[in-house]
């Protein structure tokens, strides 16, 4: 024992410390699509994280993705699109219906 505390105890209270925590928790962002705009426009994100885009228009949008033109993105009014970041760069989205909507993801 050392200082009242077995050495068992010890060592199980210093490996964690050594070796981190854990995996940084992942986090889950949120972006409103509201008046024909994304907000926030601009989103800091990191790998892993979950993007949810709620949409609360009265009209579809789309969350768009270099050249997409399927309807896999389309959010009608009161759903959600959401994506996990899987890689280290920037994502610009953009609105298919509405060429004024414009975003962009980046991911560190």
């Amino acid at each position: 024992m050392t200082g009242g505390l077995p050495r068992r105890l010890l060592l199980g209270c210093a490996v964690p410390l050594l070796l981190g925590a854990g995996p940084a928790s992942r986090r889950r962002h949120h972006v409103d699509i509201r008046d024909l705009e994304y907000r926030p426009r601009t989103l800091l994100a990191a790998v892993g994280d979950t993007i949810i885009w709620q949409n609360r228009d009265l009209v579809p949008h789309t969350v768009t993705f270099g050249e997409a033109t399927d309807d896999r993105d389309e959010v009608l009014p009161g759903q959600r699109f959401t994506l996990v970041v899987a890689e280290h760069h920037s994502l610009r989205y953009r609105c298919r219906y509405h060429l004024g909507m414009t975003g962009m993801v980046l991911a560190t």
